[in-house]
């Protein structure tokens, strides 16, 4: 919006003295200003309206709104906090006719910085924005009672982070493009675990599945189907063994009693996999260790109100 004030050498046409004054003027484009000013510049408190309904009350500096203020959009949005040169710079909040509410830092007429984004249906955000998008740590409530914690970028869950569903479900992990995607655990509500690798929130990959009783089997998913499953247990056909513990192997060959050749293994704990490897005469000569999440982490979420979010939702214009 343009907040530099047209036509205000009349103000100048109309100051006779150089010195504070505190007028009330109507210019040729239908604006009004009424306040202070000196030397004939807009400089203190006063209230200006845009002859297309958008009204500032406060304070001014350099012909610009600078300080404290409040801006009323002529389409019922509401700005009340700090400007700078003219801008929504510093702390403030901005109200939507929606019912869609921001408290927290602006910079340059975004919200930027530490903030709290309440939207008209329940749903809350509270963390990190940069230039109006969710960017950085926050935490995000829904009003179905879902609840996230972790990293943001580009307005969506992306990053590390923690899902919690009402009925107790919850996942610890890797999120791209709010999606659960890469590496991670999954509670369900009967005790179950799922430790490995999900992708478009699927198990996808191998992924260790561990019952309430503490079995374990290793898994292969593919999209969510699962593929095959064998119990986890030691296997001296085929051993593999590191500084954390004895191995079981699924490779293609195993000669005297050793892992040879290539394919997957998981530790007997379910901790740790491996995807594919290649084995010699059972040292690991390629590929890598993947640890995984011990268990389901603590749930602990920061304090906020129960609220669903709408994650491409555009949050401010100017």
């Amino acid at each position: 919006m343009q907040y530099r004030i047209a036509l205000i050498l009349c103000l100048l046409c109309l100051s006779n003295t150089l010195h504070a004054e505190r007028e009330a003027f109507t210019l040729p484009n239908g604006d009004r200003y009424e306040g202070d000013f000196v030397d004939g510049v807009l400089s203190g408190s006063g209230v200006y309206e845009w002859a297309d309904g958008d009204r500032y009350e406060g304070q001014f500096s350099n012909d610009l709104p600078s300080g404290t203020g409040t801006y009323f959009w002529a389409d019922g949005r509401r700005y009340d906090g700090e400007f700078v040169a003219g801008k929504r710079q510093g702390y403030g909040s901005l109200t939507w006719v929606n019912g869609d509410r921001y408290e927290g830092a602006f910079l340059a007429n975004q919200m930027h910085g530490e903030g709290t984004f309440l939207w008209g249906n329940g749903d809350r955000y509270q963390g990190d924005f940069i230039a109006n998008q969710r960017y950085g740590a926050g935490s995000m409530l829904w009003r179905g009672g879902q609840r996230y914690e972790g990293d943001f970028a580009d307005d969506t869950m992306h990053g590390q982070g923690i899902y919690r569903w009402p009925d107790g479900r919850l996942f610890k992990g890797s999120f791209i493009g709010g999606r659960r995607t890469g590496v991670g655990i999954f509670a369900a509500t009967d005790g179950t675990l799922f430790r490995g690798f999900f992708a478009d929130d699927q198990r996808h990959g191998l992924v260790v599945k561990q019952l309430s009783n503490g079995e374990r089997f290793f898994e292969v998913y593919s999209a969510g189907t699962l593929v095959e499953s064998l119990r986890i247990a030691a296997d001296s056909r085929c051993q593999f063994s590191t500084l954390d513990g004895d191995w079981m192997v699924r490779a293609d060959a195993c000669i005297n009693g050793l892992a040879h050749g290539s394919g997957n293994a998981v530790s007997l704990n379910g901790l740790a996999l491996v995807e594919g490897g290649n084995w010699v005469l059972g040292k690991l000569v390629q590929g890598v260790v993947i640890a995984l999440p011990a268990q389901a982490l603590d749930t602990a979420f920061l304090p906020l109100d129960n609220s669903p979010m709408s994650v491409s939702k555009a949050l401010a214009n100017d």
